[in-house]
């Protein structure tokens, strides 16, 4: 688990001209197609997506660089903090700052709503994962 404490300021980039807004019924085969393609994204699925639109606490937004879907981050608000359920980013356009936006959407949202800690699982094998958790100024815990 990762977890990150309110506080902790994220690192912007200015190589990305994407926009991070909520999913829609239209964009769902593209990010069928980004998360497809990735293993880690295993709780990303057609049936998980349509449980995220019809639930107030889970959420679904999408990074989208024109009309080209560029990321993809679930989440759950949990009565005292916020629960990363995935977060994939399209091969290709990975280290160009699009999951470190769509992290950033996720804190601003626990700012908001008074959450101090987000956590995200993230599988052991997984060491360029933890190293970007890591320099977002995620932690390590059991």
């Amino acid at each position: 688990m990762w977890p990150w404490k309110k506080g902790k300021r994220m690192k912007t980039t200015e190589s990305t001209a994407s926009c991070v807004r909520w999913m829609t019924a239209r964009d769902l085969p593209q990010v069928v197609e980004v998360v497809r393609k990735q293993p880690d994204c295993r709780r990303c699925t057609p049936k998980t997506l349509a449980g995220f639109s019809d639930s107030r606490n889970h959420v679904s937004k999408v990074a989208a660089t024109g009309s080209l879907i560029t990321g993809v981050i679930l989440y759950v608000v949990r009565q005292d903090s916020l629960v990363i359920e995935d977060l994939c980013v399209r091969e290709g356009q990975r280290r160009q700052g699009i999951g470190s936006e769509l992290i950033g959407e996720a804190k601003e949202t626990a700012h908001k709503l008074g959450r101090e800690t987000i956590t995200i699982i993230v599988d052991e094998a997984n060491v360029d994962a933890q190293l970007f958790l890591k320099n977002l100024g995620f932690q390590w815990t059991q």
